[in-house]
């Protein structure tokens, strides 16, 4: 990957590439934190220290539309958030 723009932080690059991934409608269907992970750090530059799975965990519990359960091993799986739905469906 080329090296990133002036002024752009890799917090940015995580969070567009989270919007962009919903936006094309990745989070249709259930996916682990390690397959979203996986995606994003497609957007990150190689020397830069690449997304695991628990800090993508962080960067999507940021984001409102998007919403988790907790399955196997305690591995989190996303999702989007239906129109109208409180946060306590979690």
């Amino acid at each position: 990957m080329a090296p990133r723009p002036a002024g752009i932080t890799r917090k940015a690059i995580i969070f567009d590439g989270i919007d962009s991934l919903i936006d094309e409608g990745y989070f249709s269907k259930w996916r682990k934190s390690s397959e979203v992970a996986e995606r994003l750090n497609h957007n990150i530059p190689n020397h830069w220290t690449q997304l695991g799975s628990v800090a993508t965990g962080h960067f999507l519990k940021r984001n409102t539309r998007l919403k988790y359960k907790i399955g196997k091993d305690r591995v989190k799986d996303w999702i989007i958030r239906e129109e109208g739905e409180d946060d306590d469906s979690c």
